[in-house]
C-alpha cells in the first residue's frame, strides 16, 4: 500500500505539542509546578545521553498522576487544533496519512482520529502513570516500529521538520519533505 509519511511535531503541528500541554497542565493544575526541576534535570540528562534515555524520557510525564492526562488531552485537542498545518488537514492530502512520532500515542490518537490519520506510530504512555510501555519512538526506532507495523506498505512522500533526526525515516520515501512553519520543502537526501 502506498501512503505519506509525517512526523508529528513542528512538522503537521506548529510547535512542541507536549511542552504545549504542559504548560496547558500547569495552567489547569498549578501544583504540578513542583515536578519542574526534576523534568529539568532529567531534559538535561536525555539531550547530553546521560543515563537511561527512556527513564529520561518518563520523567517528563511525572505529573500525570496528578492530572486525568486523558480528559485534559481531549480539552488541549479542542482548544489547539487551529494549530494543524494547513497542508496537512484530510482535505489537502492526497494519499494515506501515517504519523510516526515520540509523542505519547494516546495524547495524539485524538487528535489524529479527527484528522482521519491512517495509522499512528508513538510512544506507548500510560496516561495514568506516565511510564513507557515502549521504547521512545524515535530515530531509528522509528523505522523498526514502521517496519514491523507496516510491513508491506511504501511511502510517496515523507515529512518531518528535521533532516537530522529524522533521516532514518526521511529515507523511507521516493520523496524527502522538510517542513517549516508549515512549508514542507522537498529536499535531495543524495
Amino acid at each position: 500500500m502506498k501512503a505519506d509519511l509525517y512526523d508529528f511535531d513542528k512538522t503537521v503541528y506548529d510547535g512542541d505539542s507536549g511542552m504545549d500541554f504542559w504548560k496547558y497542565c500547569l495552567k489547569r493544575k498549578p501544583s504540578i509546578i513542583i515536578y519542574l526541576p526534576y523534568q529539568i534535570l532529567c531534559a538535561v540528562k536525555y539531550y547530553l545521553k546521560i543515563g537511561d534515555q527512556n527513564r529520561n524520557k518518563e520523567a517528563l510525564f511525572c505529573y500525570f498522576p496528578k492530572i486525568n492526562a486523558e480528559e485534559y488531552a481531549r480539552d488541549f485537542w479542542r482548544k489547539n487544533r487551529h494549530k494543524i498545518f494547513s497542508f496537512f488537514l484530510p482535505e489537502n492530502r492526497e494519499n494515506p496519512a501515517v504519523i510516526c512520532s515520540a509523542s505519547p500515542e494516546f495524547f495524539l490518537k485524538i487528535i489524529c482520529d479527527e484528522l482521519k490519520v491512517d495509522t499512528l506510530i508513538g510512544t506507548v504512555v500510560d496516561p495514568q502513570t506516565g511510564k513507557l510501555l515502549s521504547e521512545n519512538c524515535r530515530r531509528e526506532e522509528k523505522v523498526r516500529r514502521i517496519k514491523k507495523t507496516l510491513p508491506k506498505y511504501e511511502f510517496v512522500n515523507v515529512f518531518s521538520d528535521s533532516i537530522k533526526n529524522d533521516m532514518p525515516i526521511l529515507t523511507l520515501g521516493e520523496n524527502a519533505f522538510h517542513t517549516v512553519k508549515g512549508d514542507p520543502v522537498k529536499v535531495d537526501l543524495k
